[in-house]
């Protein structure tokens, strides 16, 4: 309930403020930095999105569900993979 009505404030505010003030500066701040570790780690979860990582990213998840049991789950999954992919 609680992530509901946390959810919820933070949607009433992006609709109504267009940014707030630190933002901007821990904006910034992020986007200054330039070391090895922050490079690697952006990549990696920015290379999840795009192929061939996507689709080894939702076949392993896949195999993930059903390998703990949760069979119908993971039917769905791919019920539902197999539809995005005719659509797109």
């Amino acid at each position: 309930m609680a992530a509901t009505v946390g959810f919820a404030v933070l949607f009433f505010y992006a609709r109504r403020v267009d940014y707030f003030g630190f933002d901007l500066s821990i904006m910034s701040f992020l986007q200054g930095l330039h070391t090895f570790w922050i490079d690697v780690v952006m990549e990696a979860v920015s290379g999840l999105g795009f192929n061939p990582l996507a689709g080894w990213f939702v076949g392993l998840t896949i195999l993930f569900v059903y390998l703990i049991g949760l069979k119908w789950e993971a039917v769905m999954f791919c019920l539902r993979r197999l539809a995005s992919e005719g659509l797109s």
